[in-house]
């Protein structure tokens, strides 16, 4: 699982429970957990049973739940990750581009300035200094802590134009944020979720992205989360002796953002961070080539009943046998008149069958520690509610 888990299936195929119980597994083997679930709920309870039967810690990032984490996206990185986070969350078209770098250099200044003078760095307190007006206060005050900085900021300050625009682009995108669905989780001013930390040590994390709940909102979110997971893993590569964790993504396709994804694949495998990617189709060959190829170039490869592109790519991945084809001719008297034997190549897990499997039932392909094929059964786990 060090090289990564593909999970595939079609909704009632038992994927969820496949999930669940990898997530066990590695609980029982003391390994971290952070769930990143963008159906919304479907792993919440069973993420809350695993820490309860470990005596484990459990946090949770639910909007609207009571005793929810706040996140603060501001938390991790360099001053220049945190403004490439907040800036990457949008879209700019081609056109705004120019927008897109004033409000990066921005944010990177002011991210800076209020480091320098120990004062708290948040999405609120970042969109109030977005503006010309107050900006040479801010400037005037860290001149004796950052004055290189703070002359930037003088100097950006006295530009109008393209400028002020973006300034206010930006004050209006991180508005969004604040007055979305996750508005309570990026705003509030109680105990906060360390990424770092949720996967440094033994205990269950849970992050619901609703994504087809609110689709805008869950997509800034999922941008902000998947840049932080790369940046949490990045500082695990400084740290060797750093414990295992696992990342389960379920429904990833929802978060609808491939190249962040397969970005983070790479950077959490060398990080030591196995990823189970659960998710009811692969992504389009077309859009998204570069993350289909890592998913099904995955350690272990899980298959339920998947659709028929699915079920073809996954069976080309497991590959073919070489076998006899015997095949008879028939003559006008109804007997066999003459008969021949070639050898061909056969899918060894027929795509058919892939598409028939019963619920629960999976093919998976293992390619770690030698490669192996198996179709088999996932079982509930014991103590889980039958109903």
């Amino acid at each position: 699982m060090a090289q990564h888990v593909t999970l595939l299936g079609l909704t009632g195929s038992g994927k969820t429970t496949t999930a669940e119980r990898l997530a066990e597994g590695a609980v029982a083997s003391g390994v971290a957990l952070l769930v990143v679930d963008a159906k919304g709920a479907s792993l919440r309870a069973a993420a809350r049973r695993l820490a309860a039967a470990g005596g484990l810690d459990y946090r949770e990032v639910v909007p609207g739940a009571p005793g929810t984490l706040g996140y603060s996206p501001c938390a991790v990185g360099s001053r220049a990750q945190v403004a490439d986070k907040l800036v990457s969350a949008f879209t700019h078209g081609p056109a705004g581009q120019v927008y897109r770098v004033i409000a990066m250099e921005t944010i990177s200044i002011l991210v800076g300035i209020l480091q320098g003078l120990d004062e708290p760095v948040t999405i609120r307190r970042l969109r109030r200094e977005l503006d010309r007006t107050r900006m040479p206060g801010l400037a005037h005050r860290a001149r004796d802590v950052t004055p290189e900085l703070a002359d930037d900021l003088a100097d950006l300050a006295k530009r109008g134009g393209v400028t002020a625009d973006a300034f206010e682009g930006m004050r209006s995108r991180l508005g969004a944020l604040l007055h979305g669905e996750y508005g309570a989780v990026f705003d509030g001013d109680g105990p906060q979720l360390d990424l770092p930390a949720a996967l440094a040590s033994p205990g269950v994390t849970y992050i619901s992205l609703p994504a087809l709940a609110v689709s805008q909102d869950t997509a800034l979110m999922a941008r902000v989360l998947i840049q932080d997971l790369k940046q949490a893993a990045f500082e695990r590569l400084r740290q060797p002796d750093t414990a295992p964790a696992m990342l389960v993504l379920d429904e990833f396709a929802a978060l609808d953002d491939p190249a962040q994804i397969n970005d983070l694949l790479r950077q959490a495998r060398e990080a030591r961070v196995s990823t189970v990617v659960s998710t009811q189709q692969l992504p389009d060959p077309r859009t998204a080539h570069a993350l289909r190829s890592a998913l099904l170039g995955a350690g272990v490869v899980i298959a339920h009943r998947v659709g028929p592109d699915d079920a073809e790519a996954v069976a080309r991945v497991i590959g073919t046998q070489r076998g006899v084809q015997v095949t008879r001719t028939i003559g006008d008297d109804g007997e066999a008149a003459r008969r021949s034997v070639r050898a061909v190549d056969r899918y060894t897990v027929d795509p058919n069958v892939m598409k028939q499997l019963a619920t629960g039932e999976a093919v998976v392909l293992s390619i770690v520690g030698g490669r192996r094929v198996a179709t088999l059964r996932v079982l509930q786990p014991v103590s889980a509610d039958p109903a």
